[in-house]
């Protein structure tokens, strides 16, 4: 143990001793870069004052790294004798490691007699009970005059010049033992007092350090509150602010009042409630709106203000200031809704009412007073089984019994009530659990009187009746169409035969009228297919902007010449414009107004309107219509009027009321066909003996410029441009070659959609417009013409067609075509329209 204590010593010292004079193992203080003591250079005064007293040399080591702290005094015998020779240095750093090792670890000093005579101790330095130091002295002689033969043999071992070291002897101090540890403790209280004050020294600056700290600290997170926190003084003049006030630089506040932060009709409160603070002592509270010096910024706060107490004078006061401004407004918006939920309560048409957990009424809405009856007064209180039959009140128990079981809502029950006049109403209601902190605390119920639901029933019958009918009216009507087309197709090949005849015949020939009557006969037949395909709802022919009161007026100048016992009665807003044919609203009007003429055989009345009106979705929802602007023109008679059962079948093809002379019955059907087209509707009111209304409906235009009436016909054009003819009818190929052809043009045929795509890619260059017929076996027309276009960008297309102008042709028209002829056309006709696409019109003959 002895000798792994001396090794730990030793190897704490190896390298302090090596290469330094002196009689101790400690180093030259210069050396100490690391571990330097506090006070050293008191301590080094300290130790050189007590040597100069003593004579005794002192060394201080740092515990436990054995480093030079201070030290004072070496004796010339120990640099000049004992360190200069390696041997007698090795004795010497022995005795100083015997010295070390003899220490206990307690608080007693160690002293021993070296190998060259001389006295030398240790004392171990503590500081809150940990050693901090080791003191060393010595170098000293406990006898008056040392043993000459043992001087004799140290400087014959060590070659030493025996006169020179006893001269150094002589300089040695001679004490006692037991005073030089006297003395090494009196110098350890001194060096641990020393070391005592400066610890004390340094624990308080770093007790300040972290006040400091600490104090930067709390102000970083005063800084970073959102509240406004500020001392007063016991006046509300302001010492200390985490933050700028409205804007104000905190160094401009300080100093000023706080009441000059508050808005005027606030500053009596908190000027107050500063008062009662200082006199009670107590912390206060209030509510204040703020604003600045200018009054722009006005925000709501409230205040919380404390005491500080001040020995010998007034508190002064801390204030802590919280925006509330969108909490304020959060609970004006929250009023504000409860008074909106109260009033969009009373505004439903539905009955809204709460029940307590026992089943009485606290809460309802105007609707509810309205279906059973009762003023609000006398429902509230009232049990759910006073205001319903018994059966029924065993079922809603029931109902509100698994409700509350099991916080499931009761989705749809029905039940009837009686009111107090004796009429019985059908109730729907839903139900939910009303709950307060998670529990349950009574029912929230909404109901409405279904007792029109039975008429409604009848009502949704009549519709599916009539809907029914109108998808047999749909079917014919797509055959309606077919067979429209494919006569115009066959009247188109008598049409242009019968043009070419009479371009080829004098007027004075014999045959001449009789082919000029053959043409009056194909229109009238043009107009039969017309009707038909107005009823198959086929599309329009030409759709313009218009107005729709000149329109009218202009229908109705028609019609009154030829029925002077009616009296027509006009009332025309400002009309916005409708996208529509105009030759078949014509028609549609016609039909109006003769149909009015015959309810009225005896003369009458005849009201027309027209007004602008907004339609909504509810409004237009049965009629598969888009909500918007309308317009809407009213015809109304003072006739004999129809019954339900009639109104029902108006517009069914072939229904009339009138002898088989004098209709076919496709008058109105045909009418609502054309504006069923036109994405309107037409309908109708009356009653036996109060005459009949029919509205017209019909989408306002996009624009409001109106097109202009076309001029009269200019006579046949001709041209000598190259065309490209395109029908899958071999009577249009023939016949229409025959008319470009004598109109002047150079004609290309083409039966099909691919013989045409080759003619015109070979040819394109030279081809000046292609007429296309929209329906063909092969290719739609739409495909043709994308092909047409993708050949040429440049194109000009005529379309052509035994329908009218619909929805596949609207399409076509909408990517770019240049025009639409339908089937069948005259020479004339055909001629101008060519002339318009080419953008010429100036060749007539």
């Amino acid at each position: 143990m002895e000798d792994s204590k001396r090794s730990s010593v030793k190897s704490q010292l190896s390298e302090n001793t090596s290469n330094k004079a002196g009689r101790h193992p400690i180093h030259n203080p210069a050396d100490n870069a690391h571990g330097t003591p506090p006070a050293l250079e008191e301590m080094e005064s300290v130790l050189a004052g007590f040597f100069r007293a003593t004579g005794v040399s002192v060394s201080l080591l740092t515990y436990p790294e054995g480093r030079t702290a201070a030290q004072a005094g070496w004796q010339s015998l120990c640099k000049g004798f004992h360190l200069s020779d390696a041997r007698s240095g090795r004795v010497c750093r022995d005795n100083c490691l015997s010295l070390l090792a003899s220490m206990d670890g307690g608080d007693d000093p160690a002293a021993r007699i070296c190998g060259f005579g001389l006295a030398d101790a240790a004392l171990p330095i503590f500081h809150d009970g940990k050693q901090v130091f080791t003191l060393i002295a010595g170098q000293a002689l406990t006898q008056e005059d040392p043993d000459p033969e043992k001087v004799a043999e140290i400087c014959r071992e060590y070659g030493y010049n025996r006169e020179s070291y006893l001269d150094a002897l002589t300089r040695i101090p001679r004490m006692s033992m037991h005073k030089l540890l006297d003395h090494l403790r009196f110098l350890a209280q001194t060096v641990a007092r020393l070391y005592s004050r400066d610890e004390s020294l340094k624990e308080k600056d770093c007790a300040l350090k972290k006040l400091a700290a600490a104090k930067e600290s709390y102000r970083s997170l005063v800084r970073s509150l959102p509240e406004i926190v500020m001392r007063l003084d016991s006046e509300g003049h302001i010492l200390a602010l985490n933050r700028t006030l409205d804007g104000t630089p905190v160094e401009m506040v300080l100093g000023s009042n706080v009441l000059t932060y508050i808005s005027s009709k606030f500053r009596s409160n908190l000027d107050k409630a500063l008062r009662k603070v200082v006199e009670t002592g107590r912390t206060g509270e209030l509510e204040v709106k703020a604003a600045g010096p200018n009054q722009s910024i006005k925000s709501w706060y409230e205040v919380r203000i404390m005491p500080i107490e001040m020995e010998g004078k007034p508190p002064d006061l801390t204030m802590i200031a919280t925006d509330i401004t969108r909490r304020k407004a959060a609970l004006k918006a929250l009023v504000e809704s409860e008074l909106k939920y109260q009033t969009m309560l009373d505004s439903l048409q539905e009955g809204f009412f709460e029940l307590d957990l026992e089943g009485n009424l606290i809460f309802v809405n105007d609707a509810m007073c309205r279906i059973y009856g009762l003023s609000r007064e006398e429902m509230l209180g009232l049990g759910y089984r006073q205001y319903t039959q018994s059966e029924t009140a065993e079922e809603l128990f029931e109902m509100f019994n698994r409700i509350y079981r099991t916080g499931e809502p009761a989705r749809v029950v029905q039940y009837q009530v009686v009111k107090l006049d004796g009429t019985p109403v059908q109730i729907q209601m839903s139900a939910s659990l009303k709950t307060v902190d998670g529990k349950p605390a009574g029912f929230r119920c909404i109901c409405r009187d279904i007792s029109h639901i039975l008429e409604a029933q009848k009502e949704k019958d009549r519709l599916e009746k009539k809907l029914t009918q109108a998808q047999k009216l749909e079917a014919i009507g797509t055959l309606a169409g077919g067979v429209a087309h494919d006569f115009n197709n066959l009247l188109t090949g008598l049409q242009g035969n019968v043009s070419l005849m009479l371009q080829d015949l004098e007027p004075a020939h014999p045959h001449y009228d009789r082919i000029q009557d053959m043409e009056a006969y194909i229109a009238a037949a043009t107009g039969l297919t017309r009707q038909l395909l107005g009823f198959a709802r086929g599309g329009k022919y030409e759709v313009r902007t218009l107005d729709m009161n000149r329109l009218v007026d202009k229908t109705l100048h028609m019609f009154g010449r030829a029925a002077k016992e009616v009296t027509i009665h006009r009332d025309f807003q400002g009309s916005w414009a409708v996208d529509a044919d105009s030759g078949q609203l014509e028609q549609v009007l016609l039909n109006l107004f003769v149909n009015a003429g015959q309810a009225m055989p005896d003369g009458g009345d005849l009201y027309i309107q027209t007004q602008n009106i907004q339609l909504d979705a509810v409004f237009v929802k049965p009629y598969s219509l888009e909500p918007g602007k309308y317009i809407k023109v009213s015809v109304t008679d003072t006739g004999h009027g129809m019954d339900e059962a009639t109104q029902q079948k108006v517009f069914d093809p072939f229904f009339t009321t009138k002898d088989v002379s004098r209709g076919t019955g496709l008058g109105l059907s045909s009418a609502y066909g054309i504006i069923k087209n036109h994405q309107g509707m037409l309908t109708v009111y009356s009653a036996p003996g109060k005459g009949a209304t029919f509205n017209i409906y019909l989408p306002a235009a996009a624009k409001a410029e109106v097109a202009m009436e076309e001029k009269a016909s200019l006579g046949i054009l001709y041209g000598s441009e190259t065309l490209l003819l395109v029908d899958d009818e071999d009577v249009i190929i023939k016949t229409g070659g025959e008319i470009l052809k004598a109109l002047g043009y150079q004609v290309h045929l083409a039966g099909n959609a691919k013989t045409a795509l080759e003619i015109f890619k070979q040819s394109h260059q030279e081809i000046d417009m292609v007429i296309l017929d929209m329906i063909m076996p092969d290719m739609t027309g739409e495909e043709v013409y994308d092909q047409l276009k993708l050949i040429d960008p440049a194109v000009r297309v005529l379309l052509s067609s035994g329908y009218s102008l619909n929805g596949q042709a609207v399409e076509i028209m909408q990517k770019g075509c240049n025009g639409f002829i339908q089937k069948p056309f005259n020479l004339e006709q055909l001629s101008h329209k060519i002339r318009e696409v080419l953008g010429k019109t100036d060749c007539s003959e």
